[in-house]
């Protein structure tokens, strides 16, 4: 097993001392002087710890959502926040949910991975690849990749039956959370530990290209942000590694900032929306890297990776506040206090947002018409 931090929040990470006193005080948030309001149109509670995963995030399909945490899955009705359908487990989920056709997939406690019918909730096939894994499955018509702690990788396809694998390199010294591997025509775009960011053929899990962001083993270099697409280019961020766009096809860098991010990077194609170890928040040309505004307003709130609709950017704080900024300059818009606690995890649907936390409560919200 790699040598870990056992940090689950930025928080925790960036505070730097023991002594509670002497950590940075949140930003106060001020009054609003807009006439736009959020609303939390349902929220769903399904259980479990922080400690059972780094990061829940839920998976959407049509009017479903599907989400798990400690030993549950359960189907959601997207509009009304009605529950379709809920499954014990014998396991606690370690990777929240992916889904692809009819099935959702997940990873549990006992290093299996698992795909249950979307209608009922039923497991259809595990697969015991007995590694921890904090992430669900990545799916695309190639099949399911899966990673370990240890950046080992895996290819299955969708009945559960083993492609390849491969063993990876454990990084030193690594925050507890990963970025999800990033599906492309191909293969796999994949962030690890050690600050190296490979394309990874699907064919036979051999590295297309592979760069390193990183200086050394032995710092502490994570690449735990989500990579994204914009603008055809790959946008990959980490602990010491500025936002920066690659080449797709043989992963040199376009262009590079001075913006770190451990959280899921967000884009709308035209901009690249980070979340830094602070908490403030920065919008950056897809195009050139140039930051085009920064919204320092939550400094310390340790909010969420940032999700993007046509309504704002979405961003969720740390101390349960969801805020909504103006995405061409950062102003704030709207905000609304939720249940929400600890890591927060948005997930852009139509013009609303579903948050979920790592203690398993599963909200969303939305402008208020």
């Amino acid at each position: 097993m790699i040598k870990t931090l056992a940090l689950i929040s930025a928080a925790a990470v960036l505070a730097g001392c023991a002594n509670q006193s002497e950590r940075p005080e949140p930003t106060k948030l001020n009054k609003l002087d807009t006439n736009a309001s959020l609303d939390v149109r349902w929220q769903v509670k399904l259980g479990g710890t922080p400690e059972d995963s780094a990061r829940l995030y839920p998976a959407i399909q049509s009017d479903a959502v599907y989400a798990a945490s400690g030993d549950v899955v359960m189907s959601i009705d997207a509009a009304s926040g009605q529950v379709n359908w809920a499954q014990d487990l014998d396991s606690n989920v370690t990777g929240a949910t992916s889904v692809l056709g009819n099935r959702v997939y997940f990873a549990d406690a006992q290093g299996q991975v698992n795909a249950a019918d979307t209608a009922t909730g039923q497991l259809d096939w595990q697969y015991a690849w007995g590694r921890e894994m904090l992430l669900a499955p990545t799916p695309s018509a190639s099949g399911l990749l899966i990673r370990s702690t240890d950046n080992d990788l895996a290819l299955l396809d969708l009945a559960g039956q083993l492609l390849w694998e491969r063993e990876g390199v454990p990084a030193q010294l690594a925050y507890r959370g990963q970025a999800r591997p990033l599906a492309v025509d191909g293969g796999y775009i994949v962030a690890d530990d050690s600050g190296v960011l490979a394309a990874v053929l699907d064919t036979d899990g051999l590295d297309a290209w592979r760069r390193s962001l990183g200086a050394s083993r032995d710092e502490l270099i994570d690449l735990d942000a989500d990579p994204v697409l914009a603008a055809d280019q790959i946008i990959a961020a980490g602990a010491q590694t500025g936002v920066r766009a690659l080449n797709p096809q043989g992963g040199g860098v376009l262009w590079d900032t001075e913006v770190f991010s451990l959280a899921p990077l967000a884009s709308d194609d035209q901009r690249i929306y980070a979340t830094d170890p602070d908490g403030q928040i920065f919008a950056i040309d897809a195009r050139n890297g140039e930051i085009l505004w920064r919204q320092p307003g939550l400094k310390f709130r340790f909010p969420s990776g940032p999700a993007v609709t046509d309504s704002g950017v979405y961003v969720a704080d740390s101390l349960g506040a969801v805020h909504m900024l103006d995405a061409a300059n950062g102003q704030f818009v709207a905000r609304v206090t939720t249940s929400l606690t600890g890591t927060v995890s948005l997930t852009a649907f139509e013009q609303d947002v579903i948050a979920m936390d790592n203690s398993g409560r599963v909200v969303r919200i939305g402008l208020d018409n």
